[in-house]
């Protein structure tokens, strides 16, 4: 029985694929989940329950606890995709092999859209990410909500947890996250939140700053270098052109790139997804 819900129905897109929206590593709220034999994406976005699936006409169908402004925003509706490969490839006319190489990540990966995700989950989110892989990530944001978001009822009925505040975080300190497993990133995300929660770091702030103003201003926090900072820059203040290097990235430039990074232009952020998960597949 689905109580309090609101169900929205995208009409099927090329650039709409919930696998690779929820599998391309830039969020780690989301499980795979199956109801009434149809295969789906769950989790919590800004304290919002989600589920996406591809119904039988295959539109995608979002159950939601929110309305459709925040779906519209939540997967970058207004974007067109299509438009955005188009631009991605005239920046990669460079050369023939840059061409060739984009061309089959973008075919690969067309379907990836663009989280707009809120920059705290996205800060914590991505320092739990140094030197860690995705299922293990998830596990340790899964149980940061556990322990201290939240909890509310989803429009199945079931306990779901909204991310904790840099208030609870902070409260909770560091010997809870070592608790919790997070290791040494324990003292960098206590500090992180400390610093948010008590006012000496405004996140909204950020916002209306330049590109490179707000990248030094996210990496005066403990533990912010430059590829979390761009990282929640792209997921948690849509800035596009934002462009994280992670090891499948560095490897990209070394094995694709001639170990030099292309200009991607705009778009460089959602290029970068379109190689991160053409990298990861292709080993």
């Amino acid at each position: 029985m689905i109580s309090r819900q609101y169900i929205y129905d995208i009409a099927p897109l090329e650039d709409f694929d919930i696998r690779l929206i929820f599998e391309c590593g830039q969020s780690f709220r989301f499980f795979p989940a199956e109801r009434d034999g149809r295969q789906g994406y769950e989790g919590v976005a800004a304290g919002s329950f989600i589920r996406a699936e591809k119904a039988r006409d295959g539109c995608i169908r979002v159950v939601s606890d929110a309305g459709k402004q925040f779906i519209d925003e939540y997967f970058d509706m207004s974007t067109d995709y299509s438009c955005v490969r188009s631009d991605i490839l005239a920046h990669s006319m460079q050369n023939a092999a840059l061409y060739d190489t984009m061309t089959r990540a973008m075919k690969a990966g067309t379907g990836i859209r663009i989280l707009h995700q809120e920059p705290f989950e996205t800060l914590i989110s991505f320092i739990t990410s140094q030197n860690n892989n995705i299922p293990r990530i998830r596990s340790l944001i899964a149980r940061l909500c556990r322990e201290l978001g939240n909890g509310f009822e989803s429009p199945y009925g079931e306990t779901v947890y909204a991310f904790p505040t840099a208030e609870a975080v902070a409260s909770a300190g560091e010997k809870a996250l070592l608790d919790m497993k997070f290791g040494f990133r324990a003292k960098y995300i206590a500090r992180c939140a400390e610093t948010v929660a008590s006012g000496r770091f405004d996140l909204s702030s950020v916002s209306g700053l330049r590109d490179d103003e707000a990248r030094m201003e996210l990496m005066t926090l403990y533990g912010v270098g430059p590829k979390v900072a761009n990282c929640v820059l792209l997921f948690g203040y849509a800035r596009k052109d934002m462009f994280p290097v992670d090891v499948w990235i560095k490897r990209a430039i070394n094995t694709r790139f001639g170990g030099t990074l292309p200009d991607f232009g705009a778009y460089a952020g959602i290029a970068q997804q379109y190689i991160f998960n053409n990298e990861r597949n292709e080993i």
